[in-house]
Parts: structure tokens; C-alpha cells; sequence
């Protein structure tokens, strides 16, 4: 199995994009957010002609990035939080069926422990090199997010 990321880089956007643009249409997902989403949680499978037929999430690499997010977006500007209150936190935001696999093994590299019962987020997971916005929304304005996606849509 590979990546969305690593097909992508291998040439294969064009079938990609019409695939995120079918989530888009069906799901009325942003096209920009589709993207982002399944570029880092989206497995492509092919068929035995090596033709792209579908994507779909990954749960192992959805509870990892979900982890790694809700951990930068909660620590972020402070000397971290309770370890047991972040992990609750964690399996409450996922589905059902993935909350057994939420443990912090899935993010190791990405946390570190100020104190032994207190986690920090720490650049080296798979979300590193990815920009988080800063505490007052993001980058210069007060747009939301959805607001800036919807004047894309139009």
C-alpha cells in the first residue's frame, strides 16, 4: 500500500484529482480540505491492471494525524496537559470503532513529557513540516477557515 502523498509524487494526480473532486460532489467537501484530508490519511487501491479504483482513509494513519493535531492544537502556547485528560480527549473525537487503537505508541517522536503525567506536542511525527495556525485563528485576517474554502467555491 502507498500513500496518497506517494502516488501523487509518482505522477497519478490526474485520476487523484478526480477522485477528490467526487468527494467534493458527493460529500460537498471543499475540494481544498478533501485534499489535504485524504493526501494524509488516504490509502489508493488499485486494481490488478494498476489502475487507481478507489481511496480510502486509513485508520491507522486517521487515529495517528487525529492524535497529532489534537495534541499541538491543545498544548500549543503552554507546558502541556494532563496526560490521561489529552488520551480521553482523543478517543472521544474519534469513531466508534477506532477508539481502542488511540495509544500513545501511535504518536510516538511527537509528544514529550514535561513532567510524568503531562504531555507536550514536539515536531518529528507525521505532522511535521505541516504549518499549524497560530492562536488567533491562523495567518493575517479573521476569516474562518470554511469562509475562506466557501469564496473558493463560488
Amino acid at each position: 500500500m502507498r500513500t496518497t502523498c506517494q502516488t501523487w509524487e509518482e505522477g497519478k494526480s490526474a485520476r487523484m484529482g478526480r477522485m477528490v473532486g467526487e468527494v467534493e460532489r458527493e460529500e460537498g467537501w471543499p475540494i481544498e480540505l478533501a485534499r489535504a484530508v485524504l493526501s494524509r490519511v488516504g490509502v489508493l487501491e488499485e486494481n490488478e491492471n494498476a489502475e487507481l479504483e478507489r481511496v480510502r482513509i486509513d485508520p491507522e494513519l486517521l487515529v495517528q494525524w487525529t492524535g497529532e493535531i489534537l495534541l499541538a492544537a491543545k498544548t500549543q502556547g503552554s507546558d502541556g496537559i494532563s496526560t490521561e485528560e489529552f488520551v480521553q480527549g482523543w478517543r472521544d473525537v474519534l469513531p466508534e470503532p477506532w477508539v481502542g487503537k488511540a495509544s500513545l505508541d501511535k504518536i510516538r517522536g511527537s509528544f514529550a513529557n514535561p513532567s510524568p503525567s503531562t504531555i507536550q506536542y514536539t515536531e518529528g511525527g507525521q505532522m511535521s513540516g505541516a504549518s499549524l495556525p497560530n492562536a488567533s485563528g491562523g495567518k493575517a485576517g479573521s476569516r474562518k477557515w470554511h469562509e475562506k474554502f466557501k469564496q473558493k467555491r463560488k
